[in-house]
């Protein structure tokens, strides 16, 4: 079986993606909030209410010092923010299929 064989639910090309987030997001906010080392678009899709102040680190930094708040920024709102973190390496596909 070739790769290119492989199900559209395979969101693995910038194309199948822009795609997909046109036509299926339907409540939520798409933006681009950066770039790739690879000069490509990173989209965040947001639902819900504003999240918290801005963090003024980034994950990796924060992970490491063990201070959260520092990426996430203050934890005073009184509900729960869940961000979901994919395609991290590009060469990792599973990771951007699965979220």
């Amino acid at each position: 079986m070739r790769c290119s064989a492989a199900g559209r639910f395979w969101l693995s090309t910038l194309d199948h993606l822009e795609e997909y987030l046109e036509s299926e997001v339907k409540l939520g906010s798409i933006s681009c909030i950066g770039q790739s080392a690879g000069q490509r678009p990173i989209f965040a899709v947001t639902y819900g209410l504003p999240g918290r102040e801005p963090g003024t680190t980034n994950f990796a930094a924060a992970t490491g010092a063990r201070c959260m708040e520092a990426h996430y920024g203050s934890p005073t709102v009184p509900y729960p923010i869940l961000l979901i973190v994919c395609g991290t390496h590009g060469a990792e596909m599973e990771g951007v299929v699965a979220a």
